[in-house]
């Protein structure tokens, strides 16, 4: 009757980054826009981290504070994506500097997660993105 009062529940800082994530994810998958406006992306976004560290367990290996440092980093691209863009543009880097802050905090069942969306995706876009380059998409899971 009175649901109105009735006290919500505060989410847990994990619990609050999945639930941003998967809305995030749910705002991907029912798009309106065509996939590749998000796999381009997410595969220039995967290519600069394979880039810079080779693969997942390659971060999950660095000290902490260079792991917060490369997070800084994406929050910072995330923040000029979203005060430049449409929201939905901001999604890819959105998606993965989740996926970075399920990895710094060591939480493998969500970075699990994200890792399957982003590669997903990634994939599709990898040779629109990389056309006239003769490399292959690494993989997200984490070793």
């Amino acid at each position: 009757m009175f649901v109105w009062f009735k006290k919500e529940k505060k989410l847990t800082g994990v619990e609050w980054m999945a639930a941003e994530f998967r809305t995030s994810k749910a705002a991907i998958e029912g798009s309106t826009l065509d996939e590749m406006y998000f796999a381009i992306p997410l595969a220039v976004i995967w290519k600069r981290f394979l880039d810079d560290f080779k693969g997942p367990a390659a971060f999950t290996n660095l000290s902490r504070d260079q792991q917060m440092s490369y997070f800084k980093t994406s929050l910072a691209h995330l923040d000029l994506r979203m005060q430049d863009a449409e929201f939905e543009a901001a999604l890819p880097q959105r998606i993965f500097t989740f996926y970075l802050a399920f990895l710094v905090n060591g939480n493998t069942e969500l970075a699990s997660e994200a890792a399957s969306f982003i590669d997903q995706y990634a994939r599709k876009g990898w040779d629109l993105a990389f056309t006239n380059q003769d490399s292959r998409a690494g993989s997200t899971q984490i070793m």
